[in-house]
């Protein structure tokens, strides 16, 4: 401590400084007072704090409760309190934020001093010493003011809801039905139809052996898979050939299944090969044949064309019987073909209806929606064959026509390896009236020689009919046909 001229200040600096002949207790005195001093200095800081903490809680608790609390509602009655709405929270003590009493410091009586204290010494003062700080009265809290109740809104009356119109029969909404998981079915390839089938013949089709058999109809059509089953003869196609079975077959992809009695197949001059199966037997047929089931396996009998196995082939009137052990040749049979080939449908290889212009060009005649008609003395309806016509064994030619004031009548067709025409010349007809002519194309003679009938397997460019009479003279032709029929 400085030195001053004040002798208090000068007694204590002496006194903290212990010079000689200072007053050690009181020195001793002085240090705790300042010890005490600063203790309660930072107790006094503490509490600030923790109050200044406390109060901005509780504000952040009452500003959670503005927000959060629906004032608009009426508040309940509580036993515990008069008229105060729930949730209300109370007003915070008055005074300053944080300000609090704080107690007094314990505060140690000071040691006399000894008797031999030196005079210097001056007597105690308890006038200057600093008096405790009283300690202030703690004030009761004020009441919080009574928060007034928020006024009860008027109830809102509901409004009444608009009369619902009901909904006519048809306009009932209908529960939606949960979409059925549809099984696609198995796409077939179409290889035929039912041309011929007696009622005595019980006929059944049937696809897989899950489903059961059902009556086969005229004219139905036949897929692949299809297992049919009769007691009697039974027509049909597969593309452009010509079949008929008795007992069971099954329609493949690219074969014919022959599981019980016999099959007649005719795909002669066409492209379209036909295999027929017998288990592990297989046979392939280009041409005219008949197959069977026998104890001894495969029975194959040629009519025209041939047959091919793995084991070798089996040609024209020829018979054979392929079994495990190989193929054995044999002469052909006579009962089993005589029995299918008893009122065999006819094969028909070409069609015009004049519905529309032949596939290889009308250039003889006139068209009309349904007929071809020729007019005047000698002119003729002729058109192109597309492709060339191959003339086959057991071959018909028939065409439905009417003519008028005609002297005569010629059919003919040009065979370009021979460079001439084959002709049919019209014995007889009646004038006016619609009439069908056939005759045999094997029949026909070359207009060289008039001696020359055409082979199977001739190929033909055209068909002409020709006609020779008066000026006014009238033919129409409705339809014309070329079938082969079984000999």
């Amino acid at each position: 401590m400085r030195r001053t001229t004040d002798k208090i200040d000068d007694l204590a600096r002496r006194a903290f400084a212990g010079e000689r002949g200072a007053n050690a207790s009181f020195a001793n005195r002085l240090r705790l007072r300042i010890a005490g001093e600063r203790a309660a200095m930072r107790q006094r800081h503490t509490r600030t704090v923790a109050g200044s903490i406390i109060t901005a809680v509780a504000a952040s608790v009452v500003l959670l409760l503005v927000f959060t609390v629906d004032w608009s509602k009426p508040a309940m009655n509580s036993t515990a309190r008069s008229n105060a709405p729930a949730n209300e929270v109370p007003a915070p003590k008055a005074g300053r934020p944080g300000e609090h009493a704080q107690p007094k410091p314990e505060v140690k009586p000071e040691p006399r001093p000894p008797a031999n204290e030196s005079e210097e010494t001056p007597k105690e003062r308890t006038e200057d010493a600093p008096k405790p700080e009283p300690r202030p009265e703690e004030k009761p809290h004020p009441k919080p003011e009574e928060t007034p109740k928020p006024e009860p809104k008027p109830e809102e009356k509901p409004q009444p809801k608009p009369e619902e119109i009901p909904a006519k029969p048809d306009e009932v909404e209908k529960p939606k039905e949960e979409p059925k998981t549809e099984v696609k079915p198995v796409e077939r390839r179409e290889l035929g139809a039912v041309i011929g089938l007696e009622k005595a013949a019980r006929a059944k089709i049937r696809y897989g052996e899950a489903e059961t058999w059902r009556d086969l109809a005229q004219g139905e059509k036949l897929f692949a898979g299809a297992q049919l089953q009769t007691g009697d003869m039974v027509d049909f196609t597969i593309g452009a050939a010509s079949l008929r079975f008795d007992g069971e077959i099954t329609l493949e992809e690219s074969s014919i299944e022959l599981r019980k009695n016999s099959l007649y197949a005719d795909n002669l001059a066409l492209t379209q090969t036909l295999t027929i199966t017998a288990g592990e037997l297989r046979a392939e047929l280009s041409g005219v044949a008949v197959f069977g089931i026998s104890s001894s396996g495969l029975r194959i009998d040629v009519l025209h064309g041939k047959v091919q196995t793995s084991d070798g082939n089996v040609v024209e009137n020829t018979g054979a019987t392929l079994s495990k052990r190989g193929l054995s040749k044999r002469q052909m049979g006579r009962a089993a073909p005589a029995k299918l080939l008893k009122r065999l449908p006819a094969r028909v290889m070409l069609r015009e209806d004049f519905d529309k212009e032949p596939a290889g060009g009308l250039y003889g005649g006139l068209l009309k929606p349904g007929l071809a008609i020729s007019k005047g003395g000698n002119d003729t309806v002729a058109f192109k064959f597309e492709p060339r016509h191959v003339l086959l064994p057991g071959e018909v030619i028939r065409v439905r026509f009417r003519v008028s004031k005609a002297k005569s009548l010629l059919v003919q067709m040009f065979d370009e390896a021979k460079n001439d025409n084959f002709g049919h010349e019209v014995a007889s007809w009646k004038s006016g009236e619609w009439q069908t002519l056939e005759f045999k194309p094997s029949n026909m003679l070359d207009r060289g020689s008039g001696k020359v009938r055409p082979q199977a397997g001739s190929e033909f460019v055209n068909f002409q009919f020709h006609i020779e009479g008066a000026p006014e003279a009238l033919l129409e032709i409705d339809w014309i046909e070329i079938a082969r029929l079984e000999e």
